[in-house]
């Protein structure tokens, strides 16, 4: 594969590497492998989270420069509301009680 111009694979089976003679095939192709984690939620949201934490990690994939094959574990993007996001009303009582009704 490294051969054919590939640079890296990228899989969900983050125990490939535990196995010696997968491992050493993803060195002798001369390949980086780099492991998402599996346990993304279903559907679209899913599909959203997996993107976000591969193009999250993106940059610093593409400015690491090896000599040779690394293992690269992705962490995943923080996928709870409270962990990316806050969200309010654009209005509400308390803001009538500062600034009136119009």
């Amino acid at each position: 594969m490294g051969d054919d111009g590939y640079d890296a694979i990228v899989t969900f089976d983050r125990q490939q590497m535990k196995n010696h003679a997968e491992r050493k095939a993803v060195f002798d192709a001369d390949l980086h492998w780099i492991g998402l984690r599996m346990n993304a939620p279903e559907g679209p949201g899913g599909i959203a989270w997996l993107s976000s934490s591969m193009l999250a990690a993106l940059p610093h994939l593409l400015d690491h420069r090896a000599e040779e094959p690394q293992v690269f574990r992705l962490k995943g993007a923080p996928n709870q509301q409270t962990q990316v996001m806050t969200t309010t009303p654009v209005w509400n009582t308390q803001l009538d009680r500062i600034y009136g009704t119009t």
